[in-house]
């Protein structure tokens, strides 16, 4: 169980006890546990569907339900999205990866962010 402990504290912000990060061989464990963490995952976010699009209109229901997968994931990957982003505005190689060791956002990774987000809550929005 320590393995499934593992995996759902690496893929979430969820409070469960024990270490996040347990070096290569602990994470090569939990990522057999991974699918199970994802398919939770996945139900919170269709129950979140579920009820925003009873009480609001479908493209805030698609924002909230987008957000609550932001939220339970702590945007995993998100920061990774964005040092890239930043770092196609370097010039060579170097600068490139200083760039994106720096932790601050720049413009192009925030722009990237906010049409990745745009382009998740349209695709999450019911059609007609």
């Amino acid at each position: 169980m320590s393995s499934l402990r593992l995996a759902v504290r690496y893929l979430t912000i969820l409070p469960l006890p024990g270490h996040r990060h347990a070096g290569v061989a602990g994470l090569g464990a939990a990522a057999a546990w991974f699918p199970i963490v994802g398919l939770g995952i996945g139900a919170i976010l269709v129950a979140v569907e579920w009820l925003t699009a009873r009480f609001f209109p479908p493209l805030l229901g698609a924002l909230l339900t987008v957000t609550a997968w932001k939220l339970v994931t702590g945007g995993l990957h998100l920061d990774g999205l964005a040092d890239c982003l930043d770092g196609l505005g370097g010039g060579d190689a170097e600068h490139r990866l200083a760039i994106m060791r720096d932790s601050s956002i720049g413009a192009l990774g925030a722009i990237g962010l906010i049409l990745f987000l745009l382009l998740e809550i349209t695709a999450a929005t019911p059609r007609a």
